[in-house]
């Protein structure tokens, strides 16, 4: 008996250090989990017999990690983000009493490229240049969905802004085979404290990876179904109201028509109309980007995604729009 306890025990201490040399060397390698690099329509189309858009295409995008409640962030201090995962100015907590805080949530169109402040950088100069204390803070993330900014929103809370700019409907219509709350439910079991272990992030992208072979595709469904799209920008509102916060509603500009009947863009008019219909409901500030820039070729880099000149002229439009709005 004794040799046999001696045994389990010299066991479980070899296991411990090899655990611990895993997780260092994960470390020292650089490795973060996170479920995000974006798939050319082209590529889509060819994989949709074989896998799920966004779990097929976990990787490791250096400016995000893995979060166990918005799947990915923006990583702090790193890249384009500043230490509280916004681009901007840092927040102070105890905000002054003439401050006025405009907050922007969106996706990647909303956060802007690496290279360039996007057009909520662009608002920021537009107010600094006519003498306005007002400050333009980026929360958007590439990727994001409005699960994901419900929960980007109800974070921001602290921070006291007075006005917040919101711009979802893109990635939501996205056709996957587990939207976004479910995958969320399957990785529930992971908290706060081990998803900062290497170790369980490997061990997620693994199961990810193994899921998306295993599934089958004639079931793909919307990362956020139109109905939930709406209970999020509900309760975006109603959160903002209790906090006396104005809010704004974009709609989520794009171009072309779309090459395959699941492609994303066959549902994102309807995305578009039900943020129009909400923000009427409401009461609540409109901005119909969609509407400024359709068939607008010129401003985009892509089919959905402004290039610089459309990054200041957005910047413009919803600059003009605030004026009118705050009036």
């Amino acid at each position: 008996m004794k040799k046999v306890l001696i045994t389990i025990f010299n066991f479980f201490v070899i296991l411990f250090f090899c655990l611990v040399i895993a997780e260092v060397t994960l470390i020292i390698t650089g490795y973060h989990y996170s479920p995000l690099r974006l798939k050319e329509p082209e590529e889509f189309v060819k994989g949709l017999d074989k896998t799920d858009w966004r779990l097929h295409h976990i990787a490791h995008d250096r400016y995000c990690v893995y979060d166990h409640q918005l799947i990915w962030r923006p990583r702090s201090n790193y890249g384009p983000f500043n230490s509280q995962g916004f681009r901007g100015a840092l927040l102070n907590p105890l905000k002054q009493p003439n401050e006025f805080r405009i907050l922007v949530v969106g996706d990647s169109n909303s956060a802007g490229p690496v290279y360039s402040p996007g057009w909520p950088g662009y608002l920021q100069e537009l107010f600094h240049s006519n003498n306005s204390s007002i400050t333009v803070t980026n929360a958007s993330c590439w990727g994001y969905s409005s699960y994901q900014g419900l929960k980007r929103f109800e974070e921001i809370l602290k921070y006291r802004p007075d006005m917040v700019l919101i711009s979802f409907g893109a990635n939501d219509a996205h056709r996957v085979k587990i939207s976004d709350k479910d995958y969320i439910k399957r990785t529930r079991w992971v908290n706060l404290n081990m998803a900062k272990f290497r170790l369980i992030q490997l061990g997620i992208a693994f199961s990810d990876a193994l899921l998306a072979r295993l599934q089958k595709s004639n079931n793909l469904k919307a990362r956020v179904s139109l109905q939930e799209y709406g209970e999020n920008l509900r309760r975006m509102v109603y959160l903002a109201r209790l906090n006396n916060i104005k809010i704004i509603f974009l709609t989520r500009p794009f171009i072309g028509s779309s090459h395959h009947p699941l492609w994303w863009k066959n549902f994102a008019p309807d995305y578009n109309s039900l943020t129009k219909q909400i923000a009427n409901e409401n009461n609540c500030g409109l901005i119909d980007l969609y509407g400024e820039f359709k068939d607008k070729e010129v401003y985009f880099y892509d089919e959905s995604h402004f290039n610089d000149p459309g990054f200041k002229l957005a910047a413009e439009i919803i600059y003009n729009n605030l004026k009118k709005l705050r009036k």
